[in-house]
């Protein structure tokens, strides 16, 4: 039931929690949940705004969603509330690096050692990224807004968003509480202080022997140690997110094209250039503000896949089921988000090309300047994902990472396997030559020994089939390798011309 005052203005008589709202010009109702500010905006605020949701629980990513936009204040509690989850991560990252520093006499365990302040250091890094982020997003944001009003995108990627947030959010809260129990040590059975005295002093012995150990101490490190988790997963699925909202944009776009491509006249060929052209500062933005969390991605991952995988293989006595489980259940955690991180990022890539079949197909009557400045465009201005500029997240770039991590991880093991035939040159642990053998490994495979041969040469065993094994000279500088041949002493240095070596 309605009260009508004027042509106007009508008014609702429904309770205030359910009451209609009108246009005061058409007296059209509108819907009821208009009033939710997360249901207002275009596809990318609404994809968007679940992750932005999660990440200020956790004090990430300090924005307000106002009137369909994102808003950053420096005043406000989200902003505080960031501040103190990024102080508190830095400080803990100093800590356990004084702590290591002090504690030199219990450096026995290199990889857990370094993974464990490689792990905290990269969350505190990534927070600060994320905060840093939040600063430039809604810039970003309202800039792809103007391109979905181009565009005329409907519907929305919200859907997608949620589902990869709730599967991985969900793998790897399985895989953090299967890891507490599989970093345990000694009998651990008890209430929950007696579990928590336990897996700290298991898992940060080096903090505890610089500070102490206390029950707040412990929840401390419990609640630092889970944020550094949740970082690091949020990354990467910040990250795909966005990839996979901006390859729909992408795919609109090549569908308007190749919906029109035939029968499309000059000014329809101007607006779709122009599209183009937008798409590419849109993705630059994107680079600018996503490069760097995407190069943190790309660094945390292939390190801490690849540390999984040494752990998985490498020799223990207490490999029991439950450890082999937990190490699988890990590993391919960590792989799946890899894969799920770089192959939305090459989807973009790819779609971005696939425009050009239409382009090249136009016909000859409505070929115009237009057309071909826009197959220049597509031809010569690559539209991707980067990390910071240094890589695109490209097929061949997944290629090139997907062999070169089983490669360095299997030199590193023959290394390991090798250590009585690599004893002989290495002298003490601080030797060049000690440092040199390990990083030839990386280069050289077929490598069965190495010695040493002066200052900076050293020699490597190879067999060369038919032939009998022969001995390789190697000059190792601090800026180049050179790789000689056993009859001629001469040869081509990559920075500095020709160089020489002693007889062997």
């Amino acid at each position: 039931m309605c009260l009508r005052f004027d042509d106007k203005t009508k008014i609702s008589m429904a309770p205030p929690g359910l009451r209609l709202k009108y246009d005061v010009w058409s007296g059209v109702p509108k819907s009821p949940w208009e009033k939710h500010e997360e249901l207002k905006g275009t596809d990318s605020f609404r994809s968007i705004l679940p992750l932005i949701r999660v990440a200020n629980v956790f004090g990430l990513v300090p924005l307000s969603a106002t009137n369909g936009s994102f808003r950053f204040a420096w005043l406000s509690f989200r902003t505080a509330y960031a501040a103190v989850v990024l102080l508190m991560l830095a400080s803990f990252v100093v800590v356990r690096i004084l702590s290591v520093f002090v504690a030199t006499e219990r450096q026995d365990d290199w990889v857990r050692l370094f993974t464990s302040t490689a792990f905290y250091s990269l969350a505190a890094l990534g927070a600060l990224l994320l905060y840093n982020l939040s600063r430039k997003l809604p810039e970003v944001c309202a800039r792809w807004s103007q391109l979905e009003s181009r565009l005329a995108v409907k519907g929305s990627a919200r859907v997608v968003v949620v589902v990869i947030l709730a599967v991985v959010l969900v793998s790897a809260t399985g895989e953090t509480v299967a890891s507490m129990f599989f970093s345990l040590s000694g009998n651990c059975t008890g209430d929950f202080w007696v579990f928590l005295r336990c897996y700290v002093k298991s898992g940060h012995e080096y903090e505890i022997d610089l500070l102490g150990y206390s029950d707040a101490m412990g929840l401390v490190i419990l609640f630092i140690n889970k944020y550094a988790t949740f970082i690091w997963n949020f990354i990467d699925i910040f990250v795909s997110c966005v990839a996979l909202i901006l390859l729909r944009h992408i795919r609109l776009y090549n569908a308007r094209v190749e919906d029109g491509y035939l029968r499309w006249t000059g000014k329809d060929w101007r607006n779709t250039r122009e599209d183009h052209l937008n798409l590419l500062r849109l993705v630059n933005s994107i680079n600018e503000v996503f490069g760097p969390i995407i190069l943190q991605s790309y660094v945390t991952n292939l390190l801490f896949t690849t540390v999984q995988l040494y752990l998985g293989i490498r020799p223990r006595s207490d490999k029991d089921i439950t450890t082999r489980l937990y190490l699988t259940w890990s590993f391919l955690h960590l792989l799946g988000r890899l894969l799920l991180v770089s192959l939305s990022c090459t989807a973009v890539y790819e779609a971005s090309k696939k425009s050009m079949i239409c382009i090249l197909n136009v016909p000859v009557d409505n070929y115009n300047v237009d057309v071909w400045r826009l197959q220049h465009q597509v031809q010569e201005q690559e539209i991707g994902l980067t990390g910071y500029g240094f890589f695109l997240v490209n097929k061949s770039f997944i290629l090139a990472v997907s062999v070169f991590r089983p490669f360095s991880f299997y030199s590193n093991h023959e290394e390991t396997r090798s250590s009585a035939v690599l004893s002989r040159c290495r002298g003490d642990k601080g030797s060049l030559s000690g440092r040199v053998s390990s990083w030839l490994r990386l280069f050289v495979p077929a490598v069965g020994k190495i010695r040493r041969r002066g200052l900076f040469v050293v020699e490597v065993k190879v067999v060369e089939f038919p032939g009998q094994p022969i001995w390789r000279p190697l000059m190792v500088k601090p800026a180049a390798l050179w790789y000689l041949p056993a009859t001629n002493s001469m040869t081509i240095s990559p920075l500095s011309g020709n160089g020489t070596i002693p007889e062997t």
